[in-house]
Formats: C-alpha cells, sequence, structure tokens
C-alpha cells in the first residue's frame, strides 16, 4: 500500500468513525486524534500500524462505545464476557460448555449433571442457575461435591425467567418482583441484580441478549427492540423490528418473521430475507455461527451456505438450547409429550 493509498484509506475510516460517533462528541474527539496519530505514524515513514489496536485500547477503557467499534469484528471477544452463549441461554440454557468442561441440566456422557435446572451461566467460581421449581438462582460453585439449592435468604423472594451473567453482573427477567410489600408479579422485565437490583427493562420482555454496553429484547408482542444504558441510566430503547418470533446472534441478527428468516444488523439496518420456509410448521430455534438451526414438522434441520442437513429421523416436539461443538457435532434437548407429560433428553448428535 502506498502513502496516498494509505492516507486515503484512513480518510474513509476516519469519516466512518465520525458517522458512528455522532452522538458522542468525547468519543469522536478520542477517534479523530487516533486516526491523526496513525497518519502521522505513515507519513514518518515508520509504517501502516493496526488502527485496531488503538481504537481497541480505548474502547477497553470505556471511552468509546460499542457501536463506534463494530460489533462483528469484536463478537467472539465479546462473548467471552458473558456466563454462557446467547444462543443458549436464550432458549432455555440448559448446556454450558467452557474451557473447564461440560455442565448439563440433563444426564449426558462426559457431563457434570445439575438436574430440574436451567438458564446455566459461568461466573468467577462457579455455575449458576436457574431451579426450574422454585424458579429461584442456585449456585454450584467449583469444587463443590453437589450444587447448592436456592435459599430465600441468599436470593430473595423474587421469580426469575431467563437469566445472563455479563462483565461481571446478573441480568434477569424478572417473573415475581418484590418491591417493599408491593407484589409486582408478571410483569416480566429485565432486571439488573447488582449490589442492588434496577430495572433495566420495565416492558413485558419474552427473551434478551447482552451486548456490550446495552441489551436486544424482544418483547411479548413481538417487537425487537435495543436499549443502550450507562451504569443505571437507561437510554430510550430502539425498535429494530416487528413481528418477531424469534431471533439469534452471530455478529447479526438472525430472525423469523412469519415464515420468512431475516438478517439484518445490530443497528436494525440491511435487512434481507435469507429464505422462506416451507409451510408454518417450521421455526427458528437455534444458530452457531453461520449455521442456522430450524425445526420443521418436528424434524431438527439446519441450513448453511445454501446447504440443508437433517439432523433427526423421527419428529419431536421441540427442540432448544442446541450448542455445536469443535468436531461439528452438536448437544440439543429434545422435547417430546408422553401421556400430556413433558418428556426431555440431553441428546449429542
Amino acid at each position: 500500500m502506498t502513502k496516498q493509498q494509505a492516507w486515503e484509506a484512513l480518510q474513509q475510516e476516519a469519516a466512518r468513525a465520525a458517522a458512528a460517533s455522532k452522538a458522542h462528541a468525547r468519543n469522536r474527539e478520542i477517534l479523530r486524534l487516533a486516526v491523526l496519530l496513525l497518519a502521522a505514524v505513515i507519513f514518518a515513514g515508520i509504517g501502516i500500524v493496526g488502527q485496531g489496536s488503538v481504537v481497541e485500547r480505548h474502547y477497553a477503557a470505556g471511552e468509546i462505545h460499542l457501536e463506534e467499534l463494530g460489533y462483528k469484528d469484536d463478537f467472539a471477544r465479546l462473548r467471552a464476557t458473558l456466563g454462557n452463549d446467547c444462543n443458549v441461554l436464550m432458549t432455555g440454557g440448559k448446556i454450558l460448555v467452557d474451557d473447564k468442561g461440560i455442565v448439563s441440566t440433563l444426564p449426558v456422557e462426559g457431563a457434570r449433571t445439575i438436574t430440574g435446572a436451567s438458564y446455566l451461566n459461568r461466573t468467577k467460581d462457579g455455575v449458576e442457575f436457574r431451579d426450574d421449581k422454585t424458579r429461584m438462582i442456585g449456585q454450584w460453585k467449583d469444587g463443590d461435591a453437589d450444587f447448592k439449592r436456592p435459599s430465600g435468604r441468599l436470593y430473595g423472594s423474587d421469580e426469575y425467567g431467563q437469566i445472563c451473567e455479563a462483565n461481571g453482573q446478573r441480568y434477569d427477567i424478572c417473573l415475581r418482583y418484590m418491591e417493599g410489600n408491593l407484589d409486582r408479579g408478571g410483569e416480566r422485565h429485565i432486571v439488573l441484580n447488582g449490589s442492588s437490583k434496577n430495572v433495566v427493562v420495565d416492558e413485558p420482555v419474552w427473551t434478551f441478549a447482552v451486548v456490550g454496553d446495552g441489551i436486544l429484547y424482544l418483547t411479548t408482542n413481538g417487537e425487537l427492540k435495543a436499549m443502550k444504558f450507562e451504569g443505571l441510566q437507561r437510554m430510550f430503547p430502539k425498535t429494530l423490528a416487528k413481528n418477531i418470533q424469534a431471533f439469534f446472534l452471530n455478529g447479526d441478527i438472525i430472525a423469523q418473521s412469519g415464515r420468512d428468516i431475516l438478517r439484518f444488523t445490530t443497528r436494525g439496518t440491511d435487512e434481507r430475507v435469507l429464505f422462506t420456509a416451507a409451510d408454518d410448521n417450521s421455526y427458528l430455534v437455534g444458530l452457531s455461527g453461520e449455521t442456522i438451526f430450524m425445526q420443521e414438522n418436528g424434524i431438527l434441520v439446519s441450513y448453511q451456505n445454501g446447504e440443508r442437513k437433517e439432523w433427526t429421523k423421527l419428529p419431536h416436539a421441540l427442540y432448544e438450547s442446541i450448542q455445536m461443538m469443535p468436531d461439528g457435532s452438536i448437544y440439543v434437548v429434545v422435547h417430546d409429550y408422553v401421556d400430556g407429560a413433558d418428556q426431555q433428553t440431553m441428546e449429542r448428535l
């Protein structure tokens, strides 16, 4: 790359950075100085220096917001701050795979088991989970022979749906929130449980994902929204799409709207239809990288680069908590209803 080409590339990068940081004057100044510094280095004859390292240092210091860094480029790094894969958590979180091994809520070869639980999250020294009977939070510390069941003394009297550990804090869908003597049951809002409880989304939520300094969430009336917040201060939520039944993340958003499987950015832009399901009995049930998992007439199938693969031969009622392994196999929770009872099994396919 010549110096002229390098300068033109930097000018283009500066224009993109300025547009992305329009709402943040301080961040705009940081980005401007970073680009000028790089230009000076180039024209001093030192050579081309990667811009990412400069910008990322400011992001790590909290001086640049997520949208200015580029969510897709940093998806893998941001996921490392989560207690579990967000796509697994949004469908039950019944398996946790990390460098400490495999934890499952159902018996499966090679995994430790926490029965009667969901929404497994890695914490600094163990695993937190939602007890499905009490709908309260439990904990299993590394090295414990057994896990600890929830306790009202430890975890209060709230009841939870989805829980997600992110950036050292816990975000929950609160089903029954006790505020003083007031029982605010059934609201399904998202609560940030740090040193004190704070409502960060105060409308009914079906599922959510924590993304950097904000939350993507699907309301119970099918609106997909994004909300940024700084500390405990919430920003006004932005509606990204309507008539959404499910969504997952791989840097972009993969979502189902009716029979259409959509792809668009985390800003709600560049929307396109990836494909249209064959019938109304097709459901988006999981995502791993570019592999999209669908349930079609009870059969689990995947789509990647236009290729369709069937993972099961017999139909089942429901699939959830799909986790793809490095060897290409998957863990999946399979539901069957027998005599009116929900029978769940963890399978590796």
